[in-house]
C-alpha cells in the first residue's frame, strides 16, 4: 500500500500546483472550446516550466553538493519567470540564449528539501481548521 501511495502523491501535488496557484478554476470563457483551449494551454505551461526547472536541477546540484541539504527549484518562482518570458521564448532569433537565462534564473531560486518530514496526525477527529479554505493556498 506504501508503494501505491507513494505513485499517488506526485499526482497530487500536481493537482495542488494546477488548481489554486494557476487559477485553474478561473476561466476566462463560457464557451467549451474556450475552457478547452485555456485547460491545455495551462498544462502546456506546466509542462514548459517543469523541463525548464528539470534542466536547472542539474546547476542546482552543482552549486550546492558541498552544502548539508538538498536543494530543489522554487515552482512557483520558476513558472513566474516563464510565464514573463513567454513571448521571448517563441521568439527565434533570441531562443536558446532566452532558455539559457530562464534555466540559470530558476536555478537562483532554491529551496531546500527537508528530510523526514511527516505531521502526526489526530486520530480523535478534533482537527482545527484554519481561518481560510484549502483552495487559499
Amino acid at each position: 500500500m506504501q508503494a501505491l501511495y507513494d505513485l499517488r502523491w506526485g499526482i497530487e501535488e500536481g493537482f495542488k500546483k494546477m488548481k489554486p496557484k494557476m487559477k485553474l478554476e478561473q476561466f476566462g470563457c463560457k464557451r467549451y472550446e474556450g475552457i478547452y483551449q485555456e485547460f491545455y494551454a495551462h498544462i502546456f505551461m506546466m509542462n514548459l516550466v517543469s523541463i525548464l526547472a528539470n534542466d536547472s536541477q542539474e546547476l542546482i546540484f552543482e552549486k550546492t553538493k558541498e552544502r548539508k541539504q538538498k536543494y530543489k527549484y522554487n515552482w512557483q518562482n520558476a513558472f513566474r519567470f516563464v510565464r514573463n518570458k513567454f513571448i521571448e521564448i517563441f521568439h527565434l532569433a533570441e531562443f536558446k540564449d532566452t532558455l539559457e537565462k530562464l534555466i540559470t534564473q530558476i536555478a537562483g531560486s532554491l529551496i531546500y528539501i527537508k528530510k523526514g518530514r511527516h505531521f502526526i496526525r489526530d486520530i480523535d477527529g478534533k482537527r482545527r481548521r484554519a481561518g481560510y479554505s484549502q483552495c487559499y493556498k
